[in-house]
């Protein structure tokens, strides 16, 4: 099982990592755009692709002002692929119940969802795993007894903004 699981990373890694370094148009239904910490590149409409790109930037700029201490910048890039709709992206998703998943690496991160449905559902998993990059990227995931970094893992996947 474990080879199994091992082996599906690895395609969804290649994949992934294909089609975030595929050459994009709008001729071919997929787009890039850049935002001050992400690159965003999907098959989703550009509204949904800023979209999207707002809500992480407002996310990531919350964390760092309740944490002005820690050190939030890496020099490993964050890309984020968006899908148009659950369709598209269920071939790429290893695991049933995900809307969406963030993958690390050791040298670029992703974070993978479509731009369809319930958009709690969407970014809980990514808010969730964002976090542990973000303070392990601060403190180091040694200093920070497990219970804690769970705890404020699972505390933030549940952040939404209102009213802007």
């Amino acid at each position: 099982m474990q080879f199994h699981s091992s082996v599906l990373k690895i395609l969804l890694v290649c994949a992934v990592f294909a089609v975030a370094n595929a050459s994009v148009s709008a001729q071919s239904g997929w787009l890039r755009i850049q935002s001050k910490n992400f690159q965003l590149v999907g098959n989703a409409s550009e509204e949904n692709l800023r979209r999207v790109a707002t809500k992480l930037e407002q996310f990531r700029h919350v964390f760092t002002q309740l944490f002005p201490q820690m050190k939030f910048n890496s020099p490993i890039p964050t890309r984020v692929v968006v899908f148009k709709d659950k369709k598209t992206f269920d071939q790429f998703k290893t695991i049933e119940w995900a809307a969406g998943f963030f993958l690390p690496g050791e040298d670029v991160n992703y974070i993978v969802l479509t731009a369809e449905g319930n958009e709690t559902e969407n970014y809980s998993t990514i808010f969730h795993e964002y976090t542990h990059f973000l303070t392990d990227n601060s403190l180091g995931r040694a200093k920070i007894p497990p219970w804690l970094n769970e705890g404020i893992a699972e505390y933030y996947e549940q952040f939404s903004i209102e009213n802007d």
